[in-house]
């Protein structure tokens, strides 16, 4: 019984550390992503108010970072060098606007 014990301890300890790991990765995965969600956030934006999307009709309109660089509505997004557009769609009475961009460590998943 005293052997039952001890693995079972040892097996606590295993299972523990196990979880306390991947609970660690899960939060630094999503303190990385974090920042990328920001830098859509902020392309979202900057084309939202450059591209009036009442003036566009049904057409699904893409604007890319490459044209606000180039108009001067931003030299850069980040520190990193990123790629990008914005996808302008209208569904049902409202415009969305969907940000995909392209970076060294990440990249927005349909992109």
């Amino acid at each position: 019984m005293d052997k039952m014990r001890k693995l079972s301890i040892i097996w606590g300890v295993i299972l523990v550390i196990i979880f306390s790991l991947l609970i660690f990765l899960g939060f630094a995965w999503k303190e990385k992503v974090e920042v990328y969600k920001k830098v859509e956030d902020e392309l979202q934006s900057l084309v939202m108010k450059y591209k009036d999307a009442a003036t566009l009709g049904n057409e699904e309109v893409k604007v890319e970072l490459k044209e606000l660089i180039e108009i001067g509505v931003v030299e850069k997004l980040s520190k990193e060098d990123c790629d990008g557009y914005v996808i302008i769609k209208k569904d049902g009475y409202v415009y969305k606007y969907v940000p995909y961009i392209k970076c060294d460590n990440y990249v927005t998943k349909g992109y």
